[in-house]
């Protein structure tokens, strides 16, 4: 398949030299356009941020700098791509290694975050998840594979964190466990959807006052309904709105009403 020859430079982070999210769109638009079949694994570091404020900046980067350097020893590095803080992609070819094969790859990296890092002169355990898609099997675009990328983690991924991690999945995510991230596209489209199509609506709930049961107040509650998705709740569509942006436009949609 043809791949679109551009400045290398603009491709890679400068430093470790490892592919940017622009090639990696780069390079899935043109396998997609070709209808090229392949799989990806996806490395997402658990709450970067506090990883950020409790170590620093430079030992981010170490840190970074390590993860690349052993997902090197298992693919080879054009197939390497570090695409958003804390989140490495590899990219494999189905011309090159099955589908199987490929999550037993990602089933291997998964094992090596399991166990410790020789960090700052100790050893150090860094949570991370892994997931695994094939392309077009679970994502048909690439609005789907950003919606992995740039989503944060389920809770339910999370909710061993806080008691030594005991309950957290031991196996990659993939096949079902990739609905979520559907969903998320999928409610996305229907809220950019549903505010040019006057979808959304809005309920006034009286507040009352216990003692006499006079209404001293009220409440605007927001309700959406999509054609296709039926009734989405509110806890659904306004994380989805937050982190598109559209929130300020129901914003204006609710004071408009």
């Amino acid at each position: 398949f043809m791949i679109t020859l551009e400045n290398e430079e603009s491709r890679r982070i400068s430093g470790n030299g490892i592919y940017n999210l622009h090639a990696f769109m780069t390079d899935i638009h043109a396998r997609m356009a070709a209808e090229h079949p392949f799989s990806i694994i996806c490395v997402k570091m658990a709450n970067p941020q506090n990883l950020l404020q409790l170590v620093g900046q430079s030992s981010i980067e170490s840190l970074t700098a390590s993860t690349a350097k052993y997902l090197e020893s298992v693919v080879p590095k054009h197939d390497i791509y570090y695409t958003t803080p804390g989140v490495f992609l590899l990219i494999c070819d189905h011309d090159d290694k099955e589908p199987m094969d490929v999550l037993h790859t990602a089933r291997m990296i998964n094992e090596r975050f399991h166990q410790g890092w020789n960090f700052q002169d100790r050893e150090a355990v860094f949570n991370a998840y892994v997931f695994y898609a094939e392309i077009p099997k679970d994502f048909q675009n690439p609005e789907q594979i950003m919606a992995l990328i740039k989503s944060p983690l389920p809770q339910n991924t999370l909710k061993g964190q806080a008691d030594g991690d005991k309950e957290r999945k031991n196996d990659v995510y993939y096949g079902s466990d990739l609905n979520i991230f559907l969903r998320r596209t999928q409610v996305e489209k229907a809220v950019m959807e549903g505010l040019k199509n006057h979808n959304f609506a809005v309920y006034y709930q009286p507040i009352y006052d216990a003692r006499d049961m006079s209404i001293k107040a009220g409440e605007a509650l927001l309700r959406f309904h999509d054609k296709e998705l039926g009734e989405i709740y509110p806890d659904e569509f306004l994380p989805v709105a937050e982190r598109s942006g559209l929130i300020f436009e129901l914003e204006d949609f609710v004071l408009d009403e």
